[in-house]
């Protein structure tokens, strides 16, 4: 037997306190002593990982968009896609086009924007910017429109706007008339001419003080649509002093 005593040891060597190895020795034919062959050791308690492995993902509820998956169907056809990508795109724009029509109704009578928040994450090449394209030609195509009729509108607006605030300029220097008249003729002037929304309903990147400001001249609904998702978040409204508030005011 082969001998490992804690005591036995030199200083200068570890000292293994807590395990001592004995192996058995068998005489040979010849008299020699062999020893046997080490098996490798194993451990009984292997460390256990701190995540277990996710399963399989189910297939994607593509049915289950009611009328939109048909669109979404299409889109994976024609571009090749997968189904939550293309999912993905149509709702995006779906969100896009109601959400100035309506409202979430929470049960206890609160209402909140019906705004939908999407992140793809898909390797460069996989046609990420080919479904969005397809689903959202029809906001193209709207703004199309919209910059046509904003550029008769606004040379419209710039007329009116001149004429009211010269005649308003007019009465307010009118030394001929009292107080009563003046406010008499104003009254029946009226409210300034409003200017035309601007003719854009998307936008790739945005911070709340510009969000704000737009909101007096822009769309009843207004997405932030990009296929580099760094565009926005490497953006001014993502800096590390105004990430929070963005975040938050979204």
């Amino acid at each position: 037997m082969t001998d490992m005593i804690n005591g036995d040891l030199p200083p200068s060597e570890p000292r293994p306190f807590e395990r001592c190895e004995i192996r058995t020795a068998r005489p040979a034919a010849s008299g020699a002593i062999v020893m046997p062959r080490r098996e490798p050791r194993t451990e009984a308690n292997d460390p256990l990982p701190l995540f277990p492995p996710l399963p399989s993902a189910a297939p994607y509820p593509v049915d289950a968009l009611g009328f939109l998956s048909t669109a979404a169907k299409a889109i994976v056809r024609k571009v090749q896609v997968p189904p939550e990508i293309a999912a993905q795109s149509v709702l995006a724009v779906a969100a896009l086009a109601a959400q100035a029509h309506a409202d979430v109704l929470l049960p206890f009578g609160q209402k909140r924007p019906l705004s939908l928040y999407f992140a793809t994450v898909i390797g460069s090449g996989d046609r990420k910017s080919s479904a969005d394209n397809e689903a959202s030609w029809p906001i193209v195509k709207r703004e199309k429109s919209l910059r046509e009729a904003n550029t008769l509108d606004l040379k419209e607006w710039k007329i009116a706007s001149a004429a009211w605030s010269a005649e308003k300029r007019k009465i307010e220097n009118d030394k001929n008339i009292g107080l009563e008249q003046r406010r008499d003729k104003l009254r029946l002037l009226g409210e300034e001419p409003q200017r035309p929304l601007a003719p854009f309903l998307t936008t790739g990147d945005l911070t709340l003080e510009g969000l704000v400001k737009s909101w007096a001249v822009t769309q009843p609904a207004l997405g932030v649509f990009t296929a580099e998702g760094g565009t926005f978040t490497a953006g001014h409204g993502m800096t590390d002093e105004n990430r929070l508030r963005t975040a938050a005011a979204l």
